[in-house]
């Protein structure tokens, strides 16, 4: 079976529009759904996110009466890491500073902050 060469040239045309439609398609696909994927992780995470991180560690940490309260919340880089600085009065009325990890909100370490007193009671 023969075919003409008008009738190869429509099929071949055809054929090439339907692989062209799918390959739009599929990257359109793909792209809208990377873009959400990347919406949806850099809403559960910032500064907000840190600080949260940091009175809950807090609070566990340090006993007292009161709740922690966030004082300040800074970005930083420590050794190559993004982290967030998060200066937090605890609730036994010392300030420590709660360094949170930027990619995961992980508490990579919690210090009291200079100038606080070592011992509360030399008052």
């Amino acid at each position: 079976m023969k075919l003409s060469r008008k009738k190869l040239l429509i099929v071949s045309g055809i054929v090439l529009g339907l692989v062209l439609t799918i390959t739009v398609g599929v990257f359109a696909f793909s792209h809208n759904a990377a873009t959400a994927q990347a919406a949806s992780v850099s809403s559960a995470s910032g500064p907000s996110v840190a600080d949260a991180v940091a009175t809950r560690y807090v609070e566990a940490h340090y006993a007292g009466s009161k709740q922690a309260t966030v004082l300040k919340t800074e970005a930083d880089h420590e050794h190559g890491v993004a982290v967030y600085d998060v200066r937090v009065l605890a609730p036994n009325g010392t300030v420590y500073v709660v360094h949170v990890q930027q990619s995961n909100n992980a508490v990579l370490s919690a210090n009291q902050a200079e100038g606080q007193n070592q011992n509360t009671s030399d008052n």
